[in-house]
């Protein structure tokens, strides 16, 4: 009882350009991999059967680019089609993973000005466009 909800806002720059099942790492298109999803061997994991990561994959197979003005607009659709109430908004969950969990958009580590430059855009746009709700920072991994 009492409890308000937190809407938790993506910001890590990409979002699944539809709403079709894709792979990251296609073995049609990148090569054998031994990890694969089991429902769809077409479906591998990104490591070669040499071992070798792959790098350079296509971002587009799966994904499209949002900005800040995508997000304000995601949740303008929240609010009016869902009847979400926005009492907090937060930025992201865990950026600093970014370069593990999402390697297929983002294979490099978050930096510092990374995490500032995003933090600093989608904040402000969203403060614009809410101003009443509350914007909390990202969500930081805890390790105890």
């Amino acid at each position: 009882a009492g409890a308000e909800p937190m809407m938790t806002v993506p910001t890590l720059g990409f979002s699944p350009k539809d709403r079709v099942f894709r792979c990251s790492y296609s073995v049609s298109k990148y090569g054998a991999q031994p990890q694969h999803d089991p429902n769809n061997p077409d479906c591998g994991d990104g490591v070669l059967t040499n071992g070798q990561h792959i790098t350079g994959n296509d971002w587009r197979d799966t994904s499209k680019i949002v900005d800040p003005a995508y997000m304000v607009a995601w949740l303008n659709h929240m609010i009016h089609t869902r009847n979400y109430a926005l009492k907090y908004i937060n930025l992201d969950n865990e950026p600093m993973l970014w370069g593990e969990s999402h390697i297929d958009v983002h294979p490099w580590g978050t930096s510092y000005d990374e995490l500032w430059n995003t933090t600093v855009s989608y904040a402000s746009a969203i403060k614009a466009a809410f101003p009443p709700s509350p914007v909390t920072g990202d969500t930081r991994l805890f390790i105890f």
